[in-house]
């Protein structure tokens, strides 16, 4: 009779109304409550276990499915009493059964530890290890058809069955294909798909496996038995990273470090260990490198134009690498990759939601690729001109990062200010200030020159400039880079108070200002708008650890733009906080975390399983509760690492 009414609960919320749901778009959330956090994680996880577990008695037991149609349950036919009924567990075309379960079992080991129960670490042990185990040291029996297995177009180099070999579908029936006439266009298949009629939108079972690897699928894998192992010290561990790394040193091109770290690490073998670090150090901080796609996309004038991902998984290969070769610490170097990626990476989504602001841990649905693509440092298209909906990959994975940098820069509390300390310490400091600082009218030191004095301050979206000039004119510019050249803005300011702008290509760039005439000269204050501002010419975005050429009245200065350090631990805690309430707000009002959040009546149809509102997406789950738990590790001041002195065997 419970299990009955939850499951009413479930059905009668998903039913609500897209405009109860927009309305939970249009506002943050008050910053969540450590218990309240705690519960929240806790709810999460009740409802994967309950509706995306697979827990019967078929070689598939320990599934963790990505998607269930709400609308497809019925009555109390839930899956671990009729797996499969009614189509509630689906899969697309060009998608796979392992990847968001690799992520949900991570997220289980960091619940474990945050909240010190261990039930979470059995769930992973139980269910996902056993399941991993079986396919990945098991694979020459399971899925004996093999050889002229192809991806990214190269034909693997396998001549008889070989261990190690997970492919993207395994499955016995309990999976309903979505879109399957489009199935053996991907994937070659051992088995069959085929359509049970009378059943509710027209349900694809699928069975058998397809002969498709996945590189970075490994890498999804080789993460999960990592944290495995440092969180139980299981010894199917040791045995699954021995055939994964054998199988894509023996049959594949693909040397990927986090797989052959796995296999390192559960040997303990030092050496193997040294080698990583020397082989792939971590990349040394420049300027507009610590995140190549925000930089790229606000810093850069690229020939073609950028989309941002729908996910966010190679910065998590980074930190594990960086965990792997430095006895499971992060290094000084790869805390601060973090903390850009963290601070930086949510940056470009409201800078694309131009009609009004998101509220925090909103971000891009992963099926929409041109949401946000970006050219010549602005999106091509804004929120405004066509909107989009949103989903529950990309934000809380964005969480995920943000909630490990709150905890490195407590551990390494000067890396994000070093940077110009060590390299550029002669270069003029401009603060940035993000959305929300106390520190908004903080500005740089006051630079005098012959010609007048200058002061700057940059919020996130626009530059703030303020000064004298001893003269009836004078003329500022600003490069886009340390040298004279292009992307630039020259501003002309003139005593009889006239002023007006132009970029490199001496095209209008929009600002606002006032000149006041002075005995002697006259002051002045403008605000320029970026250019990834709607309707702004191409000319300058403000980029932490950019630096600029600035010059007033014939003298030259190089500007450095930098947040200060306590500004973005206070961005990232209100980041944080808020998103997770956001989230754990949608999850109340829905009964669950759905694939689509719609933006006003822009929704998403996904073929035979219906609206993506109403599929709960695993994702959503994985990285809520991961980024749950890092920020309550962070609330109790403790830290994620070191994992293995943390945890007992």
């Amino acid at each position: 009779m419970k299990a009955r009414l939850i499951l009413s609960l479930f059905l009668v919320a998903s039913l609500r109304s897209a405009a109860a749901e927009d309305k939970l778009l249009l506002v943050n959330h008050p910053p969540i409550a450590s218990e309240q956090n705690k519960a929240f994680i806790r709810e999460m996880a009740a409802f994967v276990e309950r509706l995306h577990l697979q827990k019967d008695q078929s070689p598939q037991r320990g599934t963790i499915h990505e998607y269930v149609v709400m609308k497809r349950l019925k009555g109390d036919q839930l899956p671990e009493t009729n797996p499969g009924q009614w189509g509630q567990w689906v899969q697309p075309v060009g998608g796979d059964t392992v990847h968001a379960a690799m992520y949900y079992s991570i997220a289980m080991l960091h619940a474990s530890r945050a909240l010190d129960e261990p039930r979470y670490r059995q769930f992973v042990t139980d269910y996902p290890l056993p399941w991993m185990h079986k396919m990945i040291t098991q694979s020459d029996t399971l899925f004996p058809v093999q050889k002229g297995t192809k991806r990214s177009g190269l034909t693997l180099t396998i001549d008889q069955p070989l261990k190690g070999y997970v492919p993207f579908w395994w499955d016995e029936g309990q999976v309903v294909c979505i879109l399957p006439e489009k199935f053996k266009q991907f994937f070659e298949v051992v088995g069959e798909v085929t359509e049970e009629e009378n059943k509710p939108g027209s349900v694809y079972r699928f069975k058998g496996y397809t002969k498709a690897v996945s590189q970075h699928m490994a890498q999804d894998i080789a993460m999960m038995l990592t944290e495995t192992w440092w969180n139980t010290h299981d010894p199917r561990c040791v045995e699954a990273a021995r055939d994964l790394a054998h199988f894509y040193e023996v049959a594949t091109p693909w040397r990927m470090p986090v797989v052959i770290g796995l296999d390192a690490v559960t040997r303990r073998d030092a050496a193997a260990i040294k080698k990583i670090a020397v082989e792939n150090p971590v990349p040394e901080s420049s300027t507009f490198a610590f995140h190549i796609m925000y930089s790229s996309c606000l810093g850069k004038s690229p020939e073609a134009p950028l989309i941002t991902p729908g996910f966010h998984d190679s910065e998590q290969f980074s930190f594990y690498v960086d965990l792997m070769r430095n006895g499971t610490q992060p290094t000084e170097a790869g805390a601060l990759a973090l903390i850009a990626t963290a601070y930086l990476d949510p940056l470009l989504i409201q800078s694309w939601a131009d009609a009004a602001p998101l509220p925090n841990g909103v971000n891009r649905f992963e099926r929409v690729p041109k949401q946000t693509t970006w050219s010549n440092g602005a999106p091509v298209q804004y929120r405004s001109e066509s909107p989009q909906p949103f989903g529950v990959r990309s934000g809380p994975q964005q969480l995920v990062h943000a909630a490990l940098a709150l905890q490195a820069m407590k551990q390494f509390p000067t890396a994000w200010t070093d940077v110009r300390q060590k390299k550029h310490p002669t270069d003029w400091l401009v603060p940035v200030h993000p959305e929300g600082s106390a520190k908004q009218d903080v500005w740089s030191a006051q630079w005098s020159t012959a010609a007048g004095k200058l002061e700057l301050n940059s919020k996130r979206h626009s530059l703030d400039l303020r000064g004298e000039s001893t003269k009836p004119e004078l003329t500022l510019q600003i490069s886009g880079r340390p040298d004279a050249g292009n992307p630039f803005a020259k501003i002309f300011l003139k005593q009889d108070g006239s002023i007006s702008a132009v970029d490199h290509d001496n095209k209008p760039v929009k600002f606002t200002g006032k000149v006041t005439a002075t005995a002697g000269g006259f002051t002045f204050a403008l605000n320029i708008p970026y250019t990834a501002n709607k309707g702004q010419g191409p000319w300058v975005n403000g980029i932490d650890h950019g630096r600029y050429l600035v010059d007033f009245g014939g003298e030259q200065r190089v500007a450095y733009l930098l947040t200060a350090q306590e500004e973005v631990v206070a961005w990232l805690e209100n980041f944080v906080g808020t998103s997770l309430a956001n989230f754990q707000a949608i999850f109340k009002a829905k009964g669950f975390l759905p694939f689509v959040i719609r933006d006003g009546n822009r929704g998403y149809e996904w073929g035979n399983a219906g609206p993506g509102d109403e599929i709960s997406h695993l994702y959503g789950y994985a990285f809520l509760i991961s980024a749950a738990s890092q920020y309550q590790l962070y609330l109790d001041g403790k830290t994620y690492w070191p994992v293995e002195t943390n945890t007992k065997p």
